[in-house]
């Protein structure tokens, strides 16, 4: 039976030039593969299980254990009894992923259930006790970028979120869009649409729409948002044209089918296969976008 492996794609920003990300997998990967590889990120042990450098790339597992909250063992006719573990094992999730040196480019399992982008960044961070965040930001395609760039006046952002958690990250940002950030408490709905549109005499910040956006590809990304629309409205000074992009169009993933030898488990070998095979659709276009890093 065919199976689908979901594929983010993200640029790895360490905020310092001299703190390399390839160095930090290195790092860590150098650790004994004992419970001193592990953090507690939102109440889940996080471990790097394996990982090994080739041909340019860093390839790796990472694995979140769960230690409560077991479910049952069953059969189809309904039997059941619980699942046996001692008192330090857990469930484990796994979650691959695939690093470009020359691109910066991070390429991550979807796994609502593994290792988050946001996670897996944080726990880098941890590991190597760095002063600095490690952000992990969502790709767009590079000619949505230069659609963007032409767009010298914008007159309105647009945006449809569902299952929201927490619309914070819209908070200080100068979008006048404060507040509304409650709406979904006080109305007690799951799903929020929000338009910010200006007058004529007024231009919306280009680079804070963007920096929204990205923020929002990050929450999805871990699962706490479900982003239905993120689009901006402008114009080109000399024709006035009107051109209206919807960014989630151009977020770069991808969905790769495979099938796997066991129907219940998708090994490591097949699960990194998919990644590979997700990076070779994109090689050329992210080569284009990051020639070096």
């Amino acid at each position: 039976m065919p199976r689908k492996i979901r594929v983010d794609f993200y640029q790895v920003d360490t905020q310092k030039p001299s703190v390399l990300f390839e160095d930090i997998i290195q790092q860590i990967s150098s650790f004994p593969s004992d419970e001193s590889r592990n953090i507690e990120i939102r109440g889940f042990p996080i471990r790097l299980s394996t990982s090994s450098q080739r041909l340019g790339f860093w390839q790796g597992d990472l694995m979140r254990i769960r230690m409560n909250d077991i479910p049952t063992k069953a059969s189809l006719s309904g039997e059941t009894e619980p699942l046996e573990l001692d008192d330090d094992e857990g469930l484990g999730e796994e979650t691959a992923f695939l690093y470009h040196i020359q691109t910066n480019v991070l390429m991550m399992q979807r796994n609502r259930l593994g290792v988050s982008a946001s996670a897996f960044a944080k726990y880098c961070r941890s590991m190597c006790h760095l002063d600095e965040d490690i952000t992990f930001d969502p790709i767009l395609r590079g000619n949505v970028l230069e659609r963007l760039a032409q767009m010298q006046i914008v007159r309105k952002f647009e945006l449809k979120v569902a299952r929201v958690e927490d619309l914070t990250i819209l908070q200080g940002q100068d979008r006048g869009v404060d507040e509304v950030l409650n709406i979904k408490d006080v109305f007690n709905a799951p799903n929020v649409s929000l338009t910010v549109s200006v007058g004529n005499r007024k231009n919306i910040s280009l680079g804070n729409v963007i920096e929204t956006a990205k923020k929002l590809f990050r929450s999805a990304s871990d699962n706490s948002v479900n982003v239905k629309k993120i689009e901006v409205s402008g114009a080109n000074e000399e024709d006035n044209q009107t051109d209206i992009i919807d960014l989630l169009e151009y977020w770069i993933r991808e969905e790769i089918r495979i099938n796997p030898i066991d129907l219940r488990i998708v090994s490591y070998a097949e699960r990194l296969q998919a990644l590979e095979q997700a990076w070779e659709r994109r090689r050329e276009e992210l080569g284009r976008m990051f020639p070096s890093q």
